[in-house]
């Protein structure tokens, strides 16, 4: 019996560790540019306050000293619980450093998608749904290409349906476009093995 209280209590404790921690990766890319950029991705926050009105991950962003962050999607769950904490935190973010946001599938399957849309670009966050926005930062043009998944079904994926699917729209004239963009490109997309 101590055995397996010993593997709850150690496996409640991996997951509480999970859940609540912030887990940064840092990584270093040579793209051929001349000046140093600095891009921050947040992704599948899923409604989580990391201290009160997410202040711990907020710090954490901003001590990273980024030129621009990115939301690649999740920042709610599909039961849309903490949607205006969430638009506030990236609102304040945006204050500080542009950000750049794409819809998950969380989003995507959420009844009120359009209400968090129109929520984030109330707080000028540039919100990408299939097209490219480009910017200059220290003298560098950079391309960004943000890509949503489209509901196929929009009852059965709300519904959480097993059969639901979901599915990118084809993206090559999006992909020749970009690529006949001079700068560095960046493509944002939540589900990035559709396209490699």
């Amino acid at each position: 019996m101590i055995g397996v209280i010993s593997i709850a209590a150690l496996a409640y404790g991996f997951f509480y560790f999970e859940n609540n921690c912030i887990d940064t990766s840092k990584i270093k890319i040579n793209c051929n540019i001349k000046n140093s950029i600095r891009m921050v991705q947040i992704s599948d926050l899923h409604s989580k306050e990391f201290g009160k009105n997410n202040k711990r991950l907020y710090k954490s962003i901003l001590s990273n000293n980024p030129d621009f962050v990115v939301a690649t999607g999740d920042i709610i769950d599909s039961n849309m619980k903490n949607i205006d904490k969430i638009v506030r935190f990236l609102g304040d973010l945006n204050k500080y450093t542009a950000v750049f946001y794409i819809p998950g599938n969380n989003e995507m399957r959420c009844e009120a998608l359009e209400e968090i849309i129109y929520k984030l670009k109330k707080e000028k966050i540039y919100v990408l749904e299939n097209e490219i926005i480009s910017i200059d930062i220290h003298n560098e043009k950079i391309n960004i290409l943000g890509l949503v998944e489209e509901r196929i079904d929009r009852g059965e994926f709300i519904n959480h349906k097993a059969k639901s699917k979901y599915i990118y729209k084809d993206a090559h004239k999006l992909f020749k476009e970009l690529d006949n963009k001079n700068g560095l490109k960046i493509v944002l997309s939540g589900r990035v093995d559709r396209f490699v």
